[in-house]
């Protein structure tokens, strides 16, 4: 057999797939039938047909509440842990006709919201429940497990991922600190598959977006490829042949708490001037209620004086789209922040590929060829060596949680 060219990629057999990437999951040995049965590989009758990713379905959510088998879960029947659940309706026949194929749970945990998926062996989402983030570390946890098995009660899966915005042990098994959710030196991984019944594996959020963006989607072939998630904050994660880079106690590389401005905005991290306080939702957000006493015909005013907190990054990049002068100020601000990022992570890593993903990056038409110009004319050596190309993610919101469960051995 020939071997690959350059940017080809040999062709994966999903048992080899499998027990490789099982080996990540702790309690299940790849090398038994037993495992290798609990995610289908060596099972034809198991095996789905190949098909094209689709884009996701967008379909109305319907409110469940944390009854049913979410008190199965550790729930307690009467807690109000409200999920809402969205089926994917292009992908519904794969799930629950007579060739369903391996599936894993992937669960993005983010600041504000919780989304889990379930996710088959080629990255497509079949399923999904999505939860609020509340501020205490038992209700999140609560929370996490309702959606788990609101998703567990339509399918049958083999493991479950947990993607999380925070420092993850090298074990995979706990969140050191995660500046933005409650846990800290938590063992999270083993309580969540205490009451789930389930293998449960622990990745940083922007590791499982990199990692399913390099399978499926915009980093793939890329041998030394950047991810930045922009969201509620900034994630980083750099991939090396594929491989992860973790650093020498799996924390690495931290982006968005690189300090851009001394004395500057207040972090939750405990700094200031942390990029992500210039770059994210929720920088944009900032910038724009900074903004507003200056634009008094802003139609983003009368939004600020109800609830200054309910000017979310979300509705100030809709009001940039419809021309409004303090949205587009604020996001020509969050380009600039992003293009001095870029340089200063371009002149660590010089990666060949960066790739912008995370919420913000739905609204990329509005800022990237800003931040790329940025970028270019402040790196060391402008004009004088070669540049990362830029891009936007290919899967969108999926990245996090498809990421998620190809780290717990979905693949």
């Amino acid at each position: 057999m020939a071997r690959p060219g350059r940017g080809q990629h040999p062709r994966r057999t999903r048992a080899g797939v499998a027990r490789r990437l099982l080996s990540v999951v702790p309690g299940v040995r790849a090398d038994r039938p037993a495992a290798r049965r609990a995610v289908g590989a060596g099972d034809p009758r198991t095996r789905p047909r190949r098909r094209p990713r689709r884009p996701p379905a967008r379909c109305a959510g319907r409110p469940v509440g944390a009854g049913g088998r979410a008190a199965h879960a550790g729930v307690p029947p009467g807690a109000h842990t409200p999920v809402v659940v969205g089926a994917r309706a292009a992908d519904r026949g794969s799930a629950q006709g007579d060739d369903p194929g391996v599936t894993a749970i992937g669960v993005d945990v983010g600041g504000t919201s919780v989304r889990a998926g379930v996710v088959d062996a080629h990255g497509s989402v079949l399923d999904t429940a999505r939860g609020s983030t509340p501020s205490g570390e038992a209700e999140l946890e609560d929370v996490i497990c309702s959606t788990i098995e609101t998703l567990r009660r339509e399918h049958e899966v083999s493991a479950v991922g947990l993607a999380v915005a925070g420092f993850i042990g090298n074990d995979r098994r706990s969140v050191m600190f995660a500046p933005h959710l409650a846990w800290r030196a938590a063992p999270v991984a083993d309580r969540i598959a205490s009451r789930i019944g389930l293998p449960v594996v622990l990745e940083h959020d922007a590791n499982a977006a990199a990692l399913a963006e390099y399978h499926f989607g915009a980093l793939r072939g890329a041998r030394v490829g950047l991810l930045i998630a922009i969201g509620t904050g900034i994630g980083g994660a750099l991939l090396i042949d594929g491989k992860l880079f973790r650093g020498a106690h799996g924390v690495a590389p931290e982006l968005g708490h690189l300090r851009l401005m001394p004395g500057g905005r207040p972090c939750p991290c405990g700094k200031s001037g942390c990029w992500e306080r210039y770059c994210s939702g929720t920088a944009l957000s900032a910038t724009a209620v900074d903004l507003l006493s200056r634009h008094p015909s802003s139609t983003l005013v009368r939004e600020a004086a109800r609830d200054s907190r309910a000017l979310t990054g979300r509705k100030v990049a809709a009001a940039a789209r419809e021309g409004d002068p303090v949205a587009l100020l604020a996001m020509a601000d969050l380009a600039k922040w992003l293009g001095e990022g870029l340089a200063l992570v371009a002149d660590v890593y010089d990666p060949e590929l960066i790739v912008i993903a995370g919420g913000v990056s739905e609204s990329g038409p509005l800022f990237l060829d800003d931040a790329r110009d940025r970028y270019r004319a402040v790196v060391t050596g402008a004009g004088h060596r070669p540049l990362a190309r830029l891009r936007i993610g290919h899967l969108g919101d999926d990245a996090g949680l498809v990421g998620a469960a190809l780290a717990c051995g979905l693949g």
